[in-house]
């Protein structure tokens, strides 16, 4: 079981990794910026923000041969809070949910595929979730607004 959990910490980090360097990278190239602003509303400093976030979680994965891996996984479940709000409610695409929900589906698998108590781990991930969702409706109010098409 536990070989699962370690897969999936790698996809994860992978991904997050990537990503994490793209936007936390924003500062300079700016092109996220453009993009959550026009998409979901949001506010400039935002996209470096969630890079540095996504940068945590990947490092903390392996950091100290996996030590921080249950807090990595709980500040992974904030982030994809905010992440199901923004498509869901400020992009207004629920359809655009299931990449964040798959992730957020894998981190309560992994605490519960190395030995965390399910219910526990499910309802503190819920919870955070739950953080996530409403921090980023905290966030588009600090935006700017969605940019009206012309």
């Amino acid at each position: 079981m536990a070989d699962y959990a370690f897969y999936m910490t790698c996809a994860q980090t992978g991904l997050l990794g990537l990503v994490g360097v793209v936007l936390s990278l924003d500062c300079v190239h700016g092109g996220a910026r453009g993009f959550m602003r026009t998409t979901f509303g949001y506010p400039g400093w935002f996209p470096t923000l969630v890079g540095l976030w996504e940068l945590t979680i990947a490092v903390l994965n392996f950091i100290q041969g996996g030590q921080y891996v249950l807090v990595s996984q709980r500040m992974l479940a904030v982030i994809m809070g905010g992440a199901i709000y923004s498509h869901a409610i400020a992009e207004g695409k629920p359809a655009g949910c299931v990449p964040p929900a798959v992730f957020f589906g894998m981190s309560c698998a992994v605490p519960i595929l190395t030995g965390s108590d399910p219910t526990i781990t499910v309802a503190v991930h819920g919870a955070l979730g739950c953080l996530g969702f409403g921090m980023g409706y905290l966030v588009s109010l600090l935006g700017p607004g969605k940019e009206k098409k012309k």
